[in-house]
């Protein structure tokens, strides 16, 4: 599943870098200024990390689809991933940003920084944002060990500060219609 959020901000003034004809960034083609974040759930287990590593069939997957949003008339510029791994066996964060960077690398958008708390991921356009502060809180479920990557980031050039949290409710942490509904009542308190 993919959550697409759009939000408004003032202007941008400067050229961000990034790939089409001319050295446009995409958040400089709408007018008023917007600023967008995506969600995505990837859905890799921990016995698929090798297949990622060697460049097998999900890499390719995951690598258009980070094309296709950093890329696309959204203007997104922060990208939300969650269940790369398992919540309560997570990958290791190394590894993990490593994949990404190599990504990154490839599609020469070497301005995204990987943020690795496995199980979640966020890439962050770092000309348009600086990260001042990134960790991992527990949730406030009744399941034990759920937790979510938590970031604080500063707009380069308006100086917005927002607030963010990735965040992730395994079904095995809410496998009936009752428990979802309880535990995502306590996370928004």
């Amino acid at each position: 599943s993919v959550l697409l959020v759009s939000m408004p901000q003032p202007p941008r003034s400067k050229k961000q870098p990034g790939r089409n004809s001319g050295g446009e960034h995409p958040t400089e083609r709408r007018t008023g200024g917007w600023l967008s974040l995506v969600s995505y759930n990837v859905g890799v287990n921990n016995n698929e990390m090798q297949k990622i590593q060697s460049k097998q069939l999900k890499y390719k997957k995951l690598r258009t689809d980070i094309q296709t949003t950093f890329t696309s008339e959204h203007s997104i510029t922060i990208m939300f991933m969650c269940e790369f791994g398992q919540m309560f066996s997570p990958l290791n964060n190394i590894e993990t940003k490593e994949v990404f960077e190599m990504i990154l690398r490839e599609l020469q958008l070497q301005h995204i920084k990987v943020y690795a708390n496995a199980p979640y991921v966020a890439l962050i356009d770092t000309s348009v944002w600086s990260v001042v502060e990134r960790e991992t809180h527990p949730l406030p479920c009744r399941c034990e060990g759920i937790r979510a990557q938590h970031l604080i980031v500063k707009d380069l050039e308006t100086h917005l500060t927002a607030q963010l949290w990735n965040a992730h409710i395994p079904t095995s942490a809410g496998n009936t219609p009752g428990q979802r509904f309880t535990c995502k009542q306590q996370c928004v308190r």
